[in-house]
């Protein structure tokens, strides 16, 4: 499960699959955000897990493709 937050506008909908670089949001400035930017989590089995090993690893899954 994946989360983003301080998101401007969300393109997508809930439940919604998405593909390689679909479009999910435009970065935002919400909250108590100094700046315009993404937060962006990654849940497994409702806890958090760092996403650089997702984004790293992601790049060999789809290389067969």
């Amino acid at each position: 499960r994946t989360r983003y937050a301080h998101l401007r506008r969300i393109t997508v909908k809930k439940g919604q699959r998405v593909e390689l670089d679909h479009k999910i949001g435009e970065m935002g400035n919400s909250g108590r955000s100094t700046g315009t930017h993404v937060h962006y989590e990654i849940l497994v089995k409702g806890k958090p897990k760092d996403p650089m090993k997702f984004m790293r690893a992601g790049k060999y899954v789809l290389k067969g493709f």
